[in-house]
């Protein structure tokens, strides 16, 4: 079969608009379509079959043809009939779709569909330039030049690039030829965005070249429509005619597009036709952006994290809602440092956890049944509304009352109370999730609050009674026996009866404020080597290593910040050491002035961080092939010195055997005389 292609008319949509590309002279492609005709068979005989279709088209209007490269067509006569091709000027099919022209007004044939047909073999013919290492353009360097341009920071050069012959437009269709679709759904929204501000720049400035724009109030939709249009087709491409493509690195894309466009026509035929109504029937009908979002989904991804912010930054009560929830998370955060620590602290845990749900329950629960001790704090139900006080009297911290106050323009006083009842009910909803975990249920760890050095000193009695609780639970569950539980409950007593002068003494180093020094050290100081405690440190030594068992489990989560620190990589301590003089050299951070040059290193990072890790990749990669290479070299002469040690045995035992035999004749010969 032959295939030609139309002649090629004046630019549908660069006129005016384009400056030339720093490589050249700009030659922007196409309008074709595909002729199979079988008469241009009848006209073969002798001639070559591209040969008879030029024939046979030499009195349309079409003067070039675009060979198709089959599975059985020789690549010689392949290059040879696209050098040919080369030398005819080609408009921007991609444009003349967008723009919604005519295609038979210049070729006096073909149409939408014909042309839809022939965007496969387009891009396979430029994809042959690329794979061509003898070809002018490179796909590595194309690949570089097209993740810069995705990478460059949003300034007056998206401005200034609209106007380039090799801007917007064209990356956008070369990433057709070397991004595949999952690196397309990455950047795609970038290629979108660049799109909108070329569509914006042509339309508020039409003379020509600016690197800044004016005015940057929205326009109509028909402004920007023939460039969605064109997105629309470049993201259509991709998911009707390159989807089924699939290839292991980002960089085979390119050989194995063009291998899979050779040997698929059929497929990408009917992708055509898809394509086709992708467009006819979705990206043309669109009459504004927000359609144009839902028909290409070129939104933010819907994911619950995505949706959840969406909803958030509507939110009239946003502010407030962050201020009551910082309110509570400072009151529990210093609970929850207090205890991630490797010292011992058990003992403390009764009263800080009655200490924080006392204080939570103050917020909401009525006075009159917060005067209970702390166990029963857990039988207060907070789900039934006659326990609560009222929703508008709910403590909500002073920060979210004062915000709260500041939104009376924008919300109502329905509002205000339906967004207290909201904090009312958190509240309730944390409370029975304390209650239900509580550690006040165990009487264990009350009984273990007799060692806090507070309860000792300040409530003795409450002391010897909760020591008894913890006795009587070690007891049943045979951690002690009966004679220890009685000795250390005396020598319990003995101890509390202290003076208070001793007591403080002892507890010196222990603040209630501070646990930088353990009970286990507190307690071993004093009763370590007494006679008199030694039943007391037993039963002391049991319950602090009890209650401590996963410590150094525990103390990891702590200890991840230190230990990020000590896995540095030289490289990371040295840059981190030179950042920390460079700022105590400014005279600290709020002076160090941050440049146009600094914002673009920081921005590359990532691509840098990229290379140096495929810089470390194949430093392993040839340390590897090293280590093979040497292990293979350690068989060979391993082999080699077994085959030596074999020969040498060999040759050895040989040799005894010539010795044993010159012997045996010798002895003969002397027989003989």
């Amino acid at each position: 079969m032959s295939q030609c292609a139309p002649i090629f008319a004046p630019y549908p949509m660069s006129t005016g608009y384009l400056r030339p590309s720093r490589r050249g002279s700009s030659v922007p492609t196409v309008i074709y379509r595909v002729s199979l005709t079988d008469v241009s068979l009848l006209l073969a005989r002798a001639r070559d079959e591209w040969e008879s279709a030029a024939l046979q088209n030499a009195n349309t209007k079409c003067n070039g043809l675009l060979p198709l490269w089959g599975p059985q067509v020789p690549e010689s006569a392949f290059a040879s009939c696209l050098a040919r091709h080369n030398t005819y000027l080609q408009e921007c099919t991609g444009h003349r779709f967008a723009t919604e022209k005519s295609f038979h007004d210049d070729t006096g044939g073909g149409g939408p569909q014909s042309n839809m047909h022939m965007i496969p073999y387009l891009i396979h013919m430029a994809l042959y330039v690329i794979n061509t290492p003898s070809k002018t353009r490179s796909g590595p360097r194309e690949d570089k030049n097209l993740t810069s341009y995705l990478d460059s920071p949003g300034t007056d050069k998206w401005v200034e690039s609209c106007y380039d012959a090799e801007g917007p437009l064209y990356w956008s269709v070369l990433s057709l030829l070397l991004h595949p679709p999952s690196h397309w759904a990455r950047a795609r929204l970038t290629h979108l965005r660049r799109l909108v501000v070329l569509a914006h720049a042509r339309h508020c400035q039409p003379a020509g070249p600016t690197q800044k724009l004016l005015d940057i109030s929205p326009r109509d939709y028909s402004v920007y429509k023939s460039y969605l249009v064109f997105f629309g087709l470049v993201d259509a491409i991709y998911a009707n005619c390159l989807k089924k493509v699939s290839v292991a690195s980002d960089d085979q894309w390119p050989s194995t597009l063009a291998d899979y466009i050779r040997h698929n026509d059929e497929a990408l035929l009917k992708a055509s036709e898809r394509l086709l109504a992708t467009y006819r029937e979705e990206l043309l009908p669109c009459t504004s952006f927000e359609e144009f979002c839902d028909v290409t989904e070129a939104k933010l991804p819907k994911t619950k994290p995505v949706e959840t912010l969406k909803r958030a930054a509507c939110d009239p009560f946003l502010k407030c809602k962050l201020a009551f929830c910082k309110t509570i998370a400072d009151e529990c955060q210093p609970f929850l440092q207090r205890f991630q620590t490797s010292k011992p602290m058990t003992p403390y845990l009764f009263e800080a956890v009655e200490k924080l749900l006392r204080y939570l329950m103050n917020r909401c629960v009525k006075p009159d049944l917060m005067k209970c001790t702390g166990p029963k704090l857990l039988s207060i139900d907070t789900k039934k509304s006659e326990n609560l006080i009222l929703s508008k009297n709910i403590d909500i911290g002073f920060a979210t009352k004062r915000l709260l106050g500041e939104t009376a323009i924008t919300v109502t006083e329905r509002q205000k109370l339906e967004f207290i009842h909201e904090c009312r009910s958190m509240l309730t909803t944390m409370i029975a999730k304390l209650q239900e975990k509580s550690p006040l249920k165990q009487k264990a760890v009350r009984g273990l609050s007799s060692l806090d050095p507070c309860v000792i000193q300040h409530s003795p009695q409450l002391a010897q009674k909760r020591f008894s609780f913890l006795l009587e639970e070690l007891n049943h569950a045979n951690i002690i026996n009966d004679v220890l539980a009685e000795n250390a409950k005396k020598e319990y007593l003995h101890f509390c009866n202290l003076k208070k002068s001793e007591l403080q003494e002892i507890f010196r180093p222990c603040d209630q404020f501070s646990d930088e020094v353990g009970l286990d050290t507190i307690y071993g100081s004093f009763l370590i080597g007494e006679a008199n405690y030694k039943h007391l440190w037993e039963v002391i030594k049991i319950c602090l290593v009890l209650s401590h068992g996963n410590a150094t489990v525990e103390g990891g989560f702590s200890v991840n910040k230190s230990l990020l620190v000590e896995n540095m990589h030289e490289k990371t301590v040295i840059a981190q050491r030179h950042i920390h003089d460079e700022i105590q050299e400014a005279g600290g951070i709020k002076n160090i002035h941050i440049s146009k040059k600094m914002l673009d290193y920081v921005r590359g990072a990532r691509k840098r961080y990229h290379e140096y890790l495929e810089m470390k990749k194949q430093e392993k990669s040839e340390k590897d092939k090293k280590k093979a290479e040497k292990r293979k070299l350690d068989i060979q002469v391993k082999d080699l010195e077994g085959e030596r040690k074999k020969l040498m045995m060999a040759t050895e035992e040989k040799r005894e055997a010539i010795d044993v035999e010159l012997q045996e004749l010798k002895k003969k010969q002397a027989s003989l005389y």
